[in-house]
């Protein structure tokens, strides 16, 4: 019983089961998911356990004060989006989603687990996409792939798969430094180097060459900024990446794409940020609210020669998306909150340059460097944000800034 009353447990369980918000329902006609009503408990919990909980969270606010200014002008941007948008109720339920639950989440996160402790959440997230790797691999044996051959397992896509998957891999390479330098039980460095040979075999099997190039690139700066950390594993990671590209040379995607053809993915996104420049030509100031882009895009058609895709949820860009759910406002919102991460985690000498990756505290925030470059990257031809598991991978990048 005590187990399900501490908040920290809690949050473990909520960073493992990030996938359950697949599984929907409705309470009094309001959309909802499994994931929302475990950050819920988790948000319950909380409020029963802690003491001095109005003050702790007036005090995060006053403690770091520009991320929440323009947290909040996100949110007025995000708000006036939807109320001028055309479908506000949509626009309404996204901002819930991928925004105000999130946030909740990450806010109970920053004030439950200590610094010293912050590197379990991405371990419970590990544990998730090793979990979510076998059952893919599972997928796979029983054929159930896409009709190019991609594996898709339970997501809707197998960019969305490369996508939940990247991050554990960033994990896995980061932390096998620290089975690497310390005398770790034989076992467990097995049952370790099987975890990271199962996310990384599933990963390559969504053939994601966008994921592929952004873990490449992110390996690579990771290796430039952290030279003095083990150069050598972060050249080994980046070559790794990079070779998938020579293993798929021959195949039909791979091309596609060398051969510029244009029924390739990069010639459809082409033609998607094209029909994006021309509606933000016409919305650039409040957007056209979150969830809106399908239906614009549709009319918007018009102006272009045939799509080659029709049914397109997203611009296919991070920035694109942000702008259009949130206007100018939240997308200069969105460049201040990342400009003072980078800034802190600088500025501050947040990770140490010693030969020392073996540190609690230092490995969680490499991992975190990792995963938001992967993000900002990958975030270039894709929406690597919006989708409930991603926005809270995402914020909770914002655990290397706690002090």
């Amino acid at each position: 019983m005590r187990f399900f009353l501490k908040t920290e447990n809690w949050i473990y369980l909520t960073v493992f089961f990030l996938p359950s918000y697949l599984v929907r329902f409705s309470v009094f006609g309001v959309p909802t998911n499994v994931l929302e009503l475990l950050i819920l408990i988790t948000f319950l919990a909380w409020f029963l356990e802690t003491k001095n909980r109005y003050f702790l969270l007036i005090n995060l606010g006053k403690k770091h004060k520009y991320y929440f200014y323009f947290i909040l002008l996100l949110f007025l941007g995000l708000i006036s989006s939807a109320v001028f948008g055309e479908n506000w109720l949509v626009s309404f339920g996204i901002i819930k989603s991928w925004f105000f639950f999130p946030l909740l989440f990450f806010a109970i996160v920053f004030l439950t687990i200590p610094e010293d402790k912050t590197v379990s959440v991405w371990r419970a997230f590990y544990l998730s996409g090793f979990w979510v790797s076998l059952a893919a691999l599972a997928y796979k044996l029983a054929c159930e792939v896409t009709f190019d051959g991609r594996l898709q397992a339970i997501f809707n896509s197998p960019n969305y798969l490369a996508m939940y998957l990247a991050p554990a891999f960033i994990i896995g390479i980061v932390q096998s430094s620290k089975y690497k330098t310390q005398n770790y039980n034989s076992k467990l460095k097995i049952i370790f180097l099987i975890s990271l040979l199962t996310i990384s075999s599933a990963l390559y099997l969504t053939y994601s060459y966008a994921a592929f190039l952004s873990l490449g690139v992110t390996f690579f700066v990771l290796g430039m900024i952290l030279k003095k950390i083990n150069l050598k594993l972060i050249l080994v990671g980046s070559i790794i990446f990079l070779s998938l590209f020579y293993f798929q040379l021959g195949s039909e995607k791979m091309d596609r794409v060398l051969a510029l053809d244009n029924r390739s993915s990069l010639s459809s996104r082409t033609m998607i940020w094209n029909a994006s420049a021309k509606i933000l030509s016409d919305h650039w100031v409040l957007g056209i609210g979150a969830g809106d882009f399908q239906e614009k895009y549709l009319e918007y058609q018009k102006f272009f020669p045939p799509y080659l895709e029709w049914a397109v949820p997203h611009p296919h860009n991070l920035f694109l998306a942000v702008w259009f759910s949130a206007g100018i406002l939240g997308l200069m919102s969105f460049f201040g909150i990342l400009f003072f991460w980078f800034w802190n985690f600088f500025s501050s000498k947040t990770v140490e340059t010693r030969p020392c990756l073996v540190s609690t505290t230092n490995t969680m925030k490499i991992i975190s460097l990792g995963i938001l470059l992967y993000f900002l990257l990958h975030g270039l031809v894709d929406t690597a944000y919006f989708k409930n598991d991603l926005s809270i991978l995402f914020w909770l990048c914002f655990l290397a800034t706690k002090k």
